[in-house]
Order: C-alpha cells, then sequence, then structure tokens
C-alpha cells in the first residue's frame, strides 16, 4: 500500500500544494512558483527523493531538516532565492548528495558536533570552492553528549527509586549501574522514535549522533 502525504507553501499568489507524494516519489519540481514559504517535513515520507528542485522562486529562509531522510538525494536546487544564510548540517546524512545549486551569496554553516567528529555524507570540497563553510557549535541544542546524559539523568533517577535501599548500598549502586548502561540505548532509541512521530529532524538528528556515540565508545564485554 502507498502511503501519499502532501507539501504545503505559501507563494506571493496565495497558498498552494503538491499532492501524490510517496515513497515512490523520486522528483519534485517547484520550480517558478513565487514560493515565500514552505515546510518539507512532508519529504521525510520519501525515502526515495533524489532530485529536489525549489529554484526561482522568493523563499528568505529555508529548514533543510527533513531532507536527512532523503538518503538517495542527489541534488538540492535552490538558486535563485532570496535565501541569505542556509545550515547543510541535515544533508551530512545524504551519502548520495552531489549538487547543491545556490547563489554565490548565500552563507553556508554546519554544526559540527566536535567530540563526534565522524563527519558522515556530503563532500563539502566542492561547495566550499563558492562558498566559504562556516562551522558552528550550539552546546545546548545540538551537543548529542548532552542529550546523552539528559536521557541517563532521567534513568538514574527512576532506577534509584527502584533499587533504595539503606542496606549493601554498594551492591545495589553497581547494580544500577549495571542496568542503567544496558537501558540507555533503549532508552535513546525510544526518544528518537518519539522525534520521530513529532517530526522534530533536528532533535532526532541528535539523538542519532547520541546512539552512535555511545555504540563507539560502549565498553568490551571480557
Amino acid at each position: 500500500m502507498v502511503v501519499e502525504s502532501t507539501l504545503h507553501y505559501e507563494s506571493r499568489d496565495g497558498s498552494g500544494e503538491e499532492g501524490a507524494l510517496s515513497e515512490d516519489t523520486r522528483e519534485l519540481n517547484l520550480s517558478h512558483r513565487r514560493i515565500s514559504e514552505i515546510d518539507l517535513r512532508p519529504l521525510a515520507k520519501c525515502p526515495n527523493l533524489e532530485v529536489l528542485d525549489l529554484s526561482n522562486n522568493l523563499l528568505t529562509q529555508i529548514d533543510l531538516w527533513p531532507l536527512m531522510k532523503c538518503k538517495k538525494l542527489r541534488q538540492l536546487r535552490l538558486r535563485h532565492n532570496r535565501l541569505r544564510r542556509i545550515d547543510v548540517t541535515p544533508l551530512l546524512d545524504c551519502p548520495d548528495l552531489r549538487t547543491i545549486d545556490i547563489d554565490d551569496t548565500v552563507e553556508i554553516v554546519a554544526n559540527y558536533d566536535m567530540r563526534a567528529k565522524k563527519l558522515r555524507g556530503l563532500s563539502l570540497e566542492e561547495l566550499r570552492g563558492k562558498h566559504p563553510l562556516r562551522w558552528r557549535f550550539d552546546s545546548e541544542t545540538m551537543d548529542p553528549l548532552i542529550e546523552v546524559e539528559r536521557v541517563r539523568n532521567k534513568l538514574f533517577t527512576e532506577l534509584n527509586e527502584i533499587y533504595c535501599s539503606p542496606d549493601n548500598q554498594q551492591i545495589l549502586h553497581a547494580e544500577l549501574m549495571c542496568r542503567l548502561e544496558a537501558a540507555l540505548e533503549d532508552a535513546l532509541m525510544r526518544e528518537m522514535a518519539r522525534a520521530e512521530r513529532a517530526e522534530d529532524y533536528k532533535r532526532l538528528y541528535v539523538l542519532e549522533r547520541g546512539l552512535e556515540y555511545i555504540r563507539q565508545n560502549a565498553p568490551v564485554a571480557r
């Protein structure tokens, strides 16, 4: 069964929509629509999308986070809009992306989680040839380790209530910590599922980096 969705946008001519989007959608051309605002969240349900053309519109800003779910995206066309700045962080999760077509005056920024240094997906070298890339680091909203610690603290509080006892504190603490580490990955995956249901793709991205980090740094069983 093919599930279809509809993408909505605002233009100088009024509201508009592009229907019949589905998992089978491979190319979406919205060029020359006089679009001033657009919500890309429906595109997260289009995993086979390869080409997105939003060129020759009136966009002043755009949220690209839903595109992190479009793993087969090859071309993103944004030239001839009114954009001043775009955040390409979510495009790091698009391994097939080869072309980002934008005006030379647009500032390109990306968040680099300094403690999880593995770069994924998009090679930025060609883009960097025309657009100096400015890395930024937002420790409050984009650090995956902060999200891991938030989930860890919540779990610790819950498990501490279960194991609360004045006797054998050392044994109980060791068991608590063992249970905590075992439950952390499951808790992160539940948080990821909530973020995806809420279509909060920025938070989903951060949680995925956190899960990647704890898997890479998990103690080796002896």
